[in-house]
């Protein structure tokens, strides 16, 4: 079992104007933020488009996403929260317990 710890992400990349400022900074699990780096948009797997990632800051989680119980994976309802979920791996093996494990514990979902 790893250790489940959260970064503080740059929504906006410093690279691509991004800053310190609160409306672009998020707490973010490791394995996410290691998987979006300086991308802001990803392509949806259902149209093949490429759309923007989702913002924590600007947009409402279950717009985008829903909770599948039984598989603890994080559905995508939207091409932006598909896109997001295919970016930053949000159901591998590892997230997949991580999610296991905060059920357990009561902190999920």
């Amino acid at each position: 079992m790893g250790a489940y710890t959260f970064h503080l992400e740059h929504i906006t990349p410093r690279k691509k104007g991004g800053d310190n400022s609160d409306h672009d900074l998020a707490f973010s699990c490791w394995n996410c933020n290691k998987k979006k780096v300086d991308d802001t948009d990803g392509r949806d797997p259902q149209s093949d488009e490429m759309v923007a990632l989702f913002n924590p800051r600007t947009e409402n989680w279950d717009t985008h996403f829903e909770c599948d119980q039984a598989t603890k994976e994080i559905l995508g309802k939207t091409a932006c929260g598909r896109a997001t979920i295919e970016r930053l791996q949000m159901n591998n093996p590892a997230q997949i317990e991580a999610r296991t494990l905060w059920e357990e514990i009561g902190i999920w979902p």
